[in-house]
């Protein structure tokens, strides 16, 4: 019995028609037939070498018994307490070269060396426990050498060790998988467990009591195991996906960005009815790690029923101080008064200016409190557009975005509604209708980066209605209905249609993206490239002085006195930074409460019965910025300066596309790409027009457009929508059924 033959992967090899020529491995050298054994200890009394390796069993054995000795007894003993079956190691010491170039061989001998010797230490140890252990990644400098990209998977790697970096596509439900079977003699009822050797159970035949072929399995008594199916695609390569065996839980989720560690194997395409020469790769997983940035916790990890904040969640470098109203750490680098200033300096340092930009995207990437309460989800995550000239460095700031959270980044001409939500495709496994994730499921509890917003068609837009709302998307496709989680900020870039920004036109004239789409953006930055001499000489000193640096750094392998200083670490101290802040569970103190009323009262007061300068998903923003600035200051209480940040973000944000320029006030309907005065012009412009149609019956519609100009056409098109008159050729007749 073998595992996966028929799962589904762009990985294939093709096996040569030479094949007496070709070298074989090790397991695959036909020896002379044995006897079937019922344990794997008997195979060990009666072999010392594996065939076609010089690897000796019981030296091997007792290499990593003394290795777990030296190195890892605290450990194990640790283990034990906690009652945990998975040992993780970084190194192997003596037998790193057996374990990459041998895996199948070795991983069995190195299991039962592990048993052997916790039975040594303790035994009371449960003898029916499976007990596994686990590489890891990051810290096993032998392993580095084992890095290889989806491409370079070769036939020269099968069964050996490799380890890939991609992102989770797709992750199976959990599969029973058979390791080691019970079978019973129907006859005398002898039981005999054979267990699983290089995935194939070697089903008895012979019974002591004469009688040949007459096991039948007992599956209740059988030893079987979780096992789940993960397809990963490489990140920023060619598309190429490979299957993922994995047979321990690691709590990965579709959208992660993973380190994998396992074994090369070649698996036959099966379905015809002679040998296929042609193979498909998938790898056995031994290790599975989410990489630095699938690590960095959304808030949507602490969602709450209620406003109360539950402080056992908070992580245990996090310590809340007897006040009550800090929290601290004892690795921080970061002062509470200045820490906000710090973690902005560190937002994108390569780029110049755009100060509040990047104050806006680490409030982004820190995020508010997502709240549950009755039927009411009222979302933590920050959405942010950035609008304005080409080359004023829009995707410089997204792309930094990407490099340190999880999410996905997107193309606006590149993406389509079902690239965005979800498609569905065959599984060639099992030939049913299975769900491929997006790019805002895959983002899921993360951002969803969107360049080239504008490119994107309107049916592509309108999948972003609920996701950037209700946190969800709903799919009914193929016979399949359901609700996917999107749980992610939106952050996109866009150009003006004119290629370059209009100042005399408003923000839904100078680009192509649907007002209900706007207005679900807590904040909107138009960046414009301004002609001043003095910015302009500080910009190009800055850019100077980078690429100096660069040729500094490149002629000397190093940072000379004449380059300025830049720590290497910083992207991981952010990344560290972010992650603790996130933890944060704050709640909003009355007098921060009684700031959010007062602002938003002043941002109304702005409003009159005909223009509307502030809505209450402004309210929402300005919560939801407050909270995210209180995180980012390692605060359990929101407090008034939070909440000033907050509504100065919002006023710069919306002095640069809420401004009507001809009034110079601020108009939040400027979103739907008509002010308040324009849409009193154009209902006089209409009562005009229906007075002069009733008083003449009929008039010509080139006579009204040369009579009241283009807002005659706009006036007119909508009076005929609106059935209040009716057009015969190129007459135009007065008509109301309400009269």
């Amino acid at each position: 019995m073998t595992i996966d033959q028929n799962l589904s992967s762009n990985l294939t090899f093709e096996a040569s028609q030479d094949t007496h020529n070709l070298l074989t491995t090790p397991h695959d050298i036909q020896t002379d037939p044995i006897e079937p054994y019922s344990t794997l200890e008997e195979v060990y009394e009666k072999v010392k070498l594996i065939w076609g390796t010089t690897i000796n069993i019981n030296e091997t054995i007792d290499t990593f018994k003394e290795i777990l000795s030296l190195y890892y007894s605290e450990q194990i003993k640790k283990m034990i307490f906690l009652e945990q079956n998975v040992l993780k190691l970084d190194n192997l010491y003596e037998l790193n070269d057996k374990f990459i170039n041998y895996p199948s061989e070795i991983i069995p001998l190195l299991k039962k060396a592990l048993f052997d010797y916790i039975l040594e230490i303790q035994p009371q140890w449960k003898k029916d426990v499976e007990i596994s252990f686990s590489i890891s990644n990051d810290n096993s400098n032998f392993l580095k050498g084992s890095l290889v990209s989806f491409k370079n998977l070769n036939t020269s790697l099968i069964d050996k060790i490799v380890m890939i970096k991609g992102i989770v596509l797709r992750i199976s439900p959990i599969l029973p998988e058979l390791i080691k079977a019970c079978y019973i003699c129907q006859s005398c009822n002898n039981t005999i467990f054979i267990e699983r050797v290089k995935n194939i159970i070697n089903e008895p035949t012979i019974c002591p009591c004469g009688i040949n072929y007459n096991y039948t399995i007992n599956y209740n008594k059988s030893v079987l195991i979780d096992k789940q199916i993960l397809k990963i695609q490489e990140i920023n390569e060619e598309p190429i996906t490979v299957t993922v065996i994995l047979y321990n839980d690691y709590g990965i989720s579709p959208g992660d960005r993973v380190n994998v560690l396992g074994i090369l194997r070649a698996s036959a395409i099966l379905g015809y009815n002679q040998v296929s020469n042609v193979f498909k790769g998938l790898i056995e997983g031994i290790t599975v790690e989410k990489s630095a940035l699938s690590s960095i916790k959304s808030d949507e990890s602490i969602e709450h029923p209620a406003i109360e904040p539950n402080y056992d969640i908070l992580s245990q470098d996090i310590i809340q101080e007897n006040s009550g109203d800090k929290i601290t750490s004892d690795y921080s680098p970061f002062a509470f008064e200045d820490r906000y200033e710090k973690l902005t300096d560190l937002i994108a340092p390569s780029i110049y200016g755009h100060r509040d930009v990047k104050k806006a995207l680490l409030l982004m990437l820190v995020g508010g409190i997502t709240k549950r309460h009755l039927n009411a989800n009222l979302r933590g995550n920050i959405n942010i557009l950035l609008a304005g000239d080409p080359g004023v460095a829009k995707s410089q700031l997204l792309s930094f975005v990407n490099n340190i959270s999880k999410g996905i980044y997107t193309s606006g001409n590149g993406s389509t509604a079902a690239g965005l939500s979800a498609s569905v495709t065959r599984d060639l496994e099992t030939g049913a209708f299975v769900l491929e994730s997006g790019a805002l499921t895959l983002s899921d509890r993360g951002i969803c980066i969107i360049d080239e917003f504008d490119k994107m068609n309107l049916h592509a837009q309108g999948v972003l209605h609920e996701s950037m709302e209700q946190q969800t998307i709903s799919i009914a496709k193929a016979g399949i209905i359901t609700t996917l989680n999107a749980r992610c900020s939106v952050l996109a870039s866009c150009n003006p249609k004119e290629s370059v920004w209009n100042r005399n036109k408003s923000i839904r004239e100078n680009i192509n993206i649907v007002p209900t789409l706007l207005s679900r953006f807590d904040l909107i930055f138009i960046l414009l490239d301004g002609n001043d001499p003095v910015v302009d000489k500080r910009m190009a000193d800055f850019i100077l002085n980078f690429y100096t640096a660069e040729k500094l750094i490149s002629r000397e392998d190093g940072i000379t006195e004449n380059a300025p200083t830049s720590k290497t670490n910083d992207l991981d101290v952010l990344k560290k930074e972010i992650e603790r802040s996130k933890n944060v569970i704050c709640t909003i103190s009355q007098e921060a409460s009684e700031e959010i009323i007062h602002q938003y009262i002043l941002l109304r007061n702005k409003s009159n019965k005909n223009i509307i300068s502030a809505t209450t998903r402004q309210l929402d923003a300005i919560i939801r910025l407050s909270e995210a600035h209180c995180k980012t200051r390692m605060s359990l209480k929101v407090e008034k300066q939070d909440v000033l940040e907050a509504i100065r973000l919002i006023k710069e944000s919306m002095l640069m596309y809420a401004i009507d320029p001809v009034t110079g006030k601020i108009d939040i309907d400027l979103i739907s790409g008509r002010s308040a005065r324009e849409r009193n012009e154009l209902k006089e412009v209409k009562n005009m027009i229906k007075k002069e149609i009733k008083k003449k019956k009929k008039i010509l519609k080139q006579d009204i457009v040369e009579m009241f100009g283009e807002i005659g056409q706009i006036g007119l098109n909508e009076l005929i929508d609106e059935e209040e008159v009716l057009m015969e050729g190129e007459m135009v007749i007065y008509y109301n059924q309400k009269e």
